[in-house]
């Protein structure tokens, strides 16, 4: 056999996964307070500076859109990792027996 085999493969996937959830949550953390800090000036402006801190605002939501479908799609390679590695324990469990 070439190479550490497909137990690692799928511990190292599943280890990938679970670490690029977590830095997509975290940058969903990130958009979300900074989205939340300009929809608080925003609130609390008037007139020009209002109007000017449209376009941040704007594009804060835009980064908190793309920042939720990048969580939704990192959990979703995490629970097919998590999945790929517990078939392949219960599958390795009843070939032991």
């Amino acid at each position: 056999m070439i190479g550490a085999g497909p137990a690692v493969d799928l511990t190292t996937r599943q280890v990938d996964a679970s670490r690029e959830l977590g830095i997509s949550l975290v940058q969903r953390d990130e958009a979300h307070e900074e989205a939340g800090v300009f929809a608080t000036m925003s609130a609390t402006s008037e007139g020009i500076e209002r109007r000017n801190l449209q376009g941040p605002y704007t594009a804060a939501r835009h980064r908190l859109g793309r920042a939720e479908r990048d969580v939704t799609e990192a959990a979703e390679v995490s629970e097919a990792a998590d999945a790929a590695l517990f078939t392949q324990q219960s599958v390795r469990a009843v070939l032991r027996f």
